[in-house]
């Protein structure tokens, strides 16, 4: 099964990065370093009450 079905659906663009601290007269400088760099789907899941169901949250509940 295809994750994606068109390349429209590449719609983000994210950049994995590394950060490293400098050895330096102050220990607060970090340099970053780009690792990778790729277009992605981002598919965001709301999640429903239903999802909650025999949870503590569902005695929390206000109609």
């Amino acid at each position: 099964m295809a994750l994606i079905k068109n390349t429209n659906e590449l719609n983000d663009h994210i950049t994995f990065i590394k950060i490293e601290s400098v050895n330096g007269p102050d220990p607060s400088d970090e340099t970053e370093t780009e690792l990778f760099s790729c277009w992605v789907k981002i598919k965001i899941r709301a999640q429903n009450i239903k999802d909650y169901k025999g949870t503590t949250f569902e005695d929390t509940m206000e109609l």
